[in-house]
């Protein structure tokens, strides 16, 4: 296949680009990873400021969006930072918008501080208009779970938006309930004594995390119990 598995591209990779865009020579003239590539090999990385115009103007453009999704596997930062800048620009429930979630996906660490960057500026991590947590935070994690070396820097940022103050009541714990299905996801034990902070401060709900979830990161049901310090009443059960 044309460029499988990751390459890192500079300016100066110009050798590589011309083996792309020759074996591309003999693709389809629409085939979505030759466009990526020729792009790339024709203007290098401004290219992407071609595809995002046409995705602004028509988001569920999906020749656009699969070039997009696939200079992701490029795992350059630069190439990040430009997608990460489109993503604030087309709709959420687009087909572009999918495609940034996979090319940030499959930009792999290089993505990391990048994704933090813009999570730590975004106005709430819960979006309400999707009743769920910000995408962005779930590609994180996903990141962190995929590949040990971005674990530490996924995990340390989950953790401080887990501890954070914010205003109690039911979107906060939804939120921490879902902060902690991510820390899950990487199997974080090490971040069990936050999970357990945040059960006793009333700031995540039991009920809204699964049994799985807890055991995943070391948090037993007892221990969850004591963190809480209520009645079962207090201290949902539901999934205990």
């Amino acid at each position: 296949m044309v460029g499988e598995g990751k390459t890192a591209v500079g300016e100066g990779d110009l050798a590589q680009l011309h083996r792309w865009l020759l074996a591309c020579a003999d693709q389809p003239p629409d085939q979505a990873l030759c466009v990526a590539w020729q792009a790339l090999g024709q203007r290098g990385k401004f290219a992407l400021l071609d595809l995002s115009q046409t995705l602004r103007e028509d988001p569920d453009h999906r020749g656009a969006a699969q070039a997009v999704k696939l200079l992701g596997e490029i795992a350059d930062g630069e190439v990040v930072s430009r997608l990460i800048a489109l993503w604030d620009r087309v709709p959420p429930d687009s087909v572009a918008a999918g495609a940034l979630l996979d090319a940030l996906a499959a930009a792999g660490p290089v993505a990391v501080p990048a994704l933090q960057a813009q999570l730590e500026h975004a106005p709430s991590l819960w979006r309400e208009e999707e009743d769920a947590v910000h995408p962005l935070v779930q590609v994180l994690s996903a990141i962190g779970a995929d590949h040990p070396e971005a674990e530490h820097t996924a995990v340390a940022f989950l953790e401080r938006e887990l501890r954070r103050d914010r205003p109690p009541g039911r979107r906060t714990q939804r939120l921490n309930a879902a902060l902690v299905r991510n820390l899950a996801l990487m199997r974080a034990t090490q971040a069990a004594p936050a999970v357990e902070e945040a059960i006793a401060g009333g700031r995540v709900a039991l009920d809204d995390i699964a049994p799985s979830d807890l055991e995943a990161l070391g948090v037993t049901a007892g221990r969850a119990y004591r963190a809480c310090g209520r009645t079962p009443d207090g201290c949902p059960r539901r999934n205990l």
